[in-house]
């Protein structure tokens, strides 16, 4: 069972209804910083000591990125864990150890690197001819070269409806169709959205309570873990966009 690897390896993984929640901040409750028994690993690395060496994050760390802007890479790594999604053979700094890893933020953000030998980071620099201009802007054939899916978007020109009912109806159905979660979009902001009690006798000013949410943006897993997208501090409304991810 997934939830048993992790409730060995990664002790401060949080899981609730079969869900995986990451944070993407400096946080103890982020359960994936330190990768698999990092600190029994000799040679494994802490992504703080991994740096750029050009780029938008030119001498600031992975860590660092990761922190700043990677809610969206971290919200498709939750939906490959709901997915019990591993990378193809890669090696993991974390642990000094070469296998199939199973989907974090540090595995997303790596494989949107599009290096070709992850090994160099144990050197402690992130060279190469990478995707280093904003490396947290997820480029989807990266991805698609680490992990065998597709992602597909979803928006206003698409038909994605602009009235908040009409978001949440929306919504509704089509977590019947993605069951792992789908990726919710706001301005400037990722995350994913996994069950809907919403009905169309809902009351207005109870629809963002009838959404479970999972925020990579929050630190405190009583904001971000398994809550309602109204414990998150979003509403429904703000949704601008969804991003559908499925295996090949």
């Amino acid at each position: 069972m997934v939830e048993d690897y992790f409730q060995t390896v990664f002790m401060q993984w949080n899981i609730k209804e079969n869900y995986s929640w990451y944070s993407q901040q400096e946080t103890p409750n982020a359960g994936w910083e330190d990768g698999i028994f990092n600190n029994s690993n000799e040679g494994a690395i802490a992504l703080d000591d991994i740096i750029f060496d050009r780029g938008l994050y030119e001498n600031n760390s992975l860590r660092y990125a990761i922190r700043n802007e990677g809610c969206h890479l971290t919200s498709i790594a939750m939906i490959l864990a709901n997915m019990d999604q591993y990378s193809d053979y890669r090696y993991d700094v974390r642990s000094a150890r070469s296998g199939n890893i199973f989907s974090d933020p540090y595995v997303l953000a790596m494989a949107n690197l599009n290096l070709t030998d992850w090994s160099t980071a144990a050197d402690g620099i992130l060279s190469g001819n990478g995707n280093f201009s904003n490396p947290m802007l997820a480029v989807y054939p990266y991805i698609y070269d680490v992990f065998d899916i597709t992602i597909e978007k979803y928006t206003q020109s698409d038909g994605f409806p602009t009235g908040k009912r009409d978001k949440a109806q929306e919504i509704t159905n089509l977590l019947e169709d993605y069951p792992q979660g789908i990726l919710i979009r706001y301005s400037g902001h990722s995350a994913v959205v996994v069950s809907s009690t919403y009905t169309a006798s809902t009351p207005y000013d109870e629809i963002d309570d009838c959404f479970i949410v999972f925020d990579p943006g929050k630190s405190d897993p009583a904001d971000g873990n398994y809550v309602t997208i109204r414990r998150s501090n979003r509403s429904i409304s703000d949704i601008e966009s969804l991003y559908f991810i499925t295996a090949n």
